[in-house]
């Protein structure tokens, strides 16, 4: 699990290094307004920047434990860590509701 979050956090750096500048291009290649040649000139440089850095490669993972399955976005964890915490009352203003 170590290699997936080390793999994961590469790839979003990667992405975040060039975040600028791909939604730049991004925005003139839409921009109809634009010349054509432009607009295929920014789509070609987009294709080339994209290449190995794509944001289809981030995945979302509990940094706890590396797991890509069932992570709740707004605490990062993955719903057996969350329960976890919610058993321990560890998270704030969470409390596993049992009866």
């Amino acid at each position: 699990m170590q290699s997936l979050k080390c793999r994961e956090t590469k790839h979003r750096k990667n992405f975040y290094n060039i975040e600028a500048e791909y939604r730049a291009l991004k925005s003139i290649s839409k921009n109809q307004k634009i010349s054509l040649r432009f607009r295929w000139e920014a789509s070609l440089r987009l294709f080339k920047l994209m290449k190995p850095k794509s944001m289809v490669f981030l995945n979302n993972r509990c940094f706890l434990t590396g797991r890509g399955k069932g992570v709740q976005r707004f605490f990062g964890l993955s719903r057996v860590k969350i329960r976890e915490h919610a058993l321990n009352n560890t998270l704030p203003y969470i409390r596993k509701a049992s009866w």
